[in-house]
């Protein structure tokens, strides 16, 4: 059996499998979260016969690689602008994000500052209640995190889990976003989601749990 490897490559319309031989095979599949791949057996027509998304993109996909959201998500200022000018600042994907929440999570502060700027709404919530601020913050994007709350984040807003932004950046470990985080807004410790657990219940380490326990400074 003969295996090629393939690797999606994107054009402007639909996605194809390039084939290019060599002694093993897999096939990229380009997400948001970066690049995952899964193992199949070439055709002996030199065809791609992995599922359906290898060889085409959904309806779905298109319209997220024309719409804004893949703009803010890479940074791409000009195409940022084209978008912001149709209008498109607030618009929202089948999930529920806008551009500023991929902005914010990729920490592009350039483009937080151009939709801001534009009227995006700073606490936008999805489907699940997640705000550019949490997004931010489970990254680590501590700089995107001051930003956003120096314009209006509000940082109790909690998700369909009950997570605050302090939740999402204690279970990242993201130490610097902690410390915005509580020196903003101290109650945030105390703070339970769905399941009662505090932002300290959350840490990966002994370090980030003392911050999060420790008491309050008089």
């Amino acid at each position: 059996v003969q295996y090629l490897n393939y690797f999606l490559t994107k054009t402007k319309n639909f996605s194809v499998c390039v084939a290019r031989k060599e002694n093993s095979h897999r096939c990229l599949e380009e997400e948001e979260e970066g690049m995952t791949e899964h193992r199949h057996v070439a055709g002996g027509d030199g065809g791609c016969k992995c599922h359906p998304s290898a060889a085409a993109q959904t309806l779905d996909e298109m319209d997220f690689e024309r719409g804004i959201w893949t703009a803010a998500l890479y940074g791409d200022l000009e195409r940022l602008d084209v978008a912001i000018g149709r209008g498109a600042t607030n618009d929202c994907d089948n999930a529920g994000y806008t551009a500023l929440h991929y902005a914010a999570r990729a920490g592009h502060m350039e483009a937080c500052r151009k939709l801001i700027a534009a009227g995006a709404d700073v606490n936008c919530t999805t489907k699940g209640g997640v705000t550019p601020l949490h997004r931010a913050a489970m990254m680590g994007r501590w700089e995107i995190v001051e930003f956003l709350c120096k314009r209006g984040a509000n940082l109790t807003t909690t998700d369909s889990d009950g997570q605050t932004a302090l939740h999402r950046a204690a279970q990242g470990g993201h130490t610097q976003t902690v410390e915005l985080l509580i020196g903003l807004e101290p109650s945030l410790k105390e703070f339970t989601d769905n399941r009662g657990r505090r932002p300290a219940d959350l840490a990966p380490n002994s370090n980030l749990r003392n911050i999060l326990e420790s008491p309050e400074k008089i």
